[in-house]
């Protein structure tokens, strides 16, 4: 049962997931072949994550308002600490 879980929450195979209970066992230790995986925001996709599009909105520094090229009015941005 608990073999299962473990399956199901880790992705791994129940081959996989017996070895590295098998493992465990003999070494108290676990050696995971697969290497690091890949941080969110280094990963390639289609849409931007989260700490991306933050990161652009906080180079925002003024918004301009124009009318046929000319400026109407500018609009300072005021930062707020939360």
């Amino acid at each position: 049962m608990l073999r299962g879980f473990l399956c199901k929450i880790t992705g791994l195979s129940r081959a996989q997931m017996i070895r590295l209970i098998a493992q465990y066992r003999l070494s108290r230790r676990i050696r995971d072949r697969r290497g690091t995986p890949v941080k969110p925001e280094q990963r390639q996709c289609a849409r931007p994550t989260t700490e991306q599009i933050l990161r652009l909105l906080s180079l925002a520094e003024r918004h301009t308002l124009t009318e046929d090229g000319h400026t109407v009015q500018i609009f300072d941005v005021q930062r707020t600490d939360r």
